[in-house]
C-alpha cells in the first residue's frame, strides 16, 4: 500500500508538472523583452517564446487575483490598479501587440499557446 501511494504522488507532481506552463512572472525578463521591442531590434523564437511564458503567468496572476476576490468587480479592478497591475498590465499590452504584429513568424505550437492564453483571458472579463 505504501509503494502505490508513493507511486501515486510521483504521478500526481509529474502531471501538475506538465499541466502547468513551467514559467512564473519574472519582471526582468519582461523588461527586457519590451526594450527590445521599442529599440525594434529582430526577435528570436526564443523571445516569442518569453513573450507568450510571460503572457500567461500575467493571465494566470489576473485569474488567481479575481478568484481571490470571489468574483467582486470592483476589488479585482483595484488589484489590476496597484503599482504591480499597472505594470503587469503595461507588459501584456506589448507582448499582446507584439506577437499581433507577428503572428506569422510565430510557430505553431507557439500559436496555439497564445491562443490558449486569449482564451483564459476572455474568461477572466466574464
Amino acid at each position: 500500500m505504501k509503494r502505490f501511494i508513493k507511486i501515486f504522488c510521483i504521478l500526481s507532481l509529474v502531471c501538475l508538472a506538465a499541466c502547468s506552463n513551467g514559467s512564473s512572472y519574472n519582471q526582468q525578463e519582461c523588461s527586457s523583452l519590451v526594450e527590445k521591442i521599442k529599440s525594434n531590434e529582430e526577435l528570436t523564437e526564443k523571445d516569442y517564446d518569453s513573450m507568450i511564458d510571460q503572457f500567461g503567468s500575467i493571465v494566470t496572476w489576473m485569474a488567481g487575483e479575481k478568484k481571490a476576490v470571489g468574483g467582486d468587480e470592483k476589488a479585482f479592478k483595484e488589484a489590476l490598479s496597484s503599482e504591480e497591475g499597472k505594470q503587469k498590465a503595461e507588459y501584456m499590452i506589448y507582448f499582446g501587440l507584439q506577437l499581433e504584429k507577428d503572428k506569422d513568424k510565430l510557430s505553431a505550437s507557439n500559436v496555439v499557446r497564445l491562443a490558449k492564453y486569449m482564451k483564459e483571458m476572455q474568461e477572466i472579463k466574464k
